[in-house]
């Protein structure tokens, strides 16, 4: 019989993967009206249009097509008291996806002749949008596993694609990267301190948060000041394209904190704090990503 922590980590290893990192990536808009509640599967396996063909969009620029919608598991529709406000989070979401979609049009158009006080106003919104997207969850958190894994997906998607496009557009109009990026103005602080105290709680926070957000603080530290702080000469092509791979690897697992079930998070303060927490690192790991892109491509051209 395996004890209490071997049945965690037996359970964390086991979870089916419901975003693969290798899901195809398209900017095309999830609908504005309310869809019909799917059949399994839960998102459509319908293949989506080819990305972006500009070549400054970063391939982390993108949010995942996904049939967005409110799980149909039957147990919650009795539930009239999490049905409700979960619905309304997902409308909400589908808001915000609007608005990010109208910002990345606005944004594509940013060309480095672009009068400086636009590329101020496109910037500011971009970090407004961070914020909601950061609180999205204040008002209610799904009790069903799916819908908070699609929400949490969708979202990590798209604050990782504010990230990315907002540096591109700030680098393309500075034509360096030897400037610091204000990051937005989270209503929380960075850091999170359990407040759940049972067994569960204490170590979800212990082998899963505090591992990956030193992984995240480590890598914001060597990569998030490229250009600023160090010298670029002394980072070989091989180590710039590691680099790259790494910071792909630390932001899916962001992306996947929420696949763990439900009864993992037994306190939903937590799980806001969890949640805001990955909002705004995934946020930051999307400038990094610019500046190791535009670094690989400088030695790239050398090569």
């Amino acid at each position: 019989m395996l004890g209490k922590k071997g049945q965690r980590r037996a359970a964390k290893e086991n979870i089916p993967r419901w975003h693969k990192s290798s899901l195809p990536l398209s900017d095309s808009p999830l609908p504005l009206s309310d869809p019909p509640l799917p059949t399994s599967p839960r998102w459509s396996e319908s293949p989506p249009p080819p990305p972006s063909e500009n070549p400054q969009i970063s391939r982390y620029s993108t949010i995942p097509m996904e049939g967005l919608v409110p799980s149909d598991d039957s147990h919650r529709l009795h539930d009239i008291h999490d049905i409700l406000p979960t619905y309304k989070l997902f409308r909400e979401l589908l808001d915000l996806q609007g608005d990010y979609e109208q910002w990345v049009t606005q944004a594509d158009c940013a060309t480095p002749v672009t009068p400086v006080a636009a590329i101020k106003q496109h910037v500011a919104e971009a970090g407004l949008l961070a914020c909601k997207l950061h609180n999205l969850l204040r008002s209610h958190i799904p009790a069903d596993d799916y819908d908070l894994c699609a929400i949490h997906s969708s979202v990590c998607s798209m604050q990782l694609a504010l990230g990315t496009r907002r540096a591109i557009m700030c680098f393309n109009c500075l034509s360096t990267l030897d400037h610091h990026l204000e990051c937005p103005a989270w209503d929380e602080p960075m850091g999170v301190l359990p407040i759940g105290t049972d067994e569960d709680s204490l170590w979800l926070f212990e082998w899963t948060l505090i591992p990956l957000q030193k992984k995240t603080t480590a890598y914001l530290a060597e990569w998030g000041v490229l250009g600023i702080e160090t010298q670029v000469r002394r980072y070989s092509l091989i180590a710039l394209q590691r680099a790259e791979m790494d910071g792909d690897t630390v932001y899916q697992e962001w992306r996947q904190f929420f696949e763990l079930p439900q009864e993992y998070f037994t306190d939903k303060r937590d799980t806001l704090a969890f949640f805001q927490e990955a909002c705004a690192s995934v946020f930051a790991l999307g400038e990094a990503l610019v500046r190791i892109g535009y670094k690989l491509k400088v030695l790239e051209k050398r090569a």
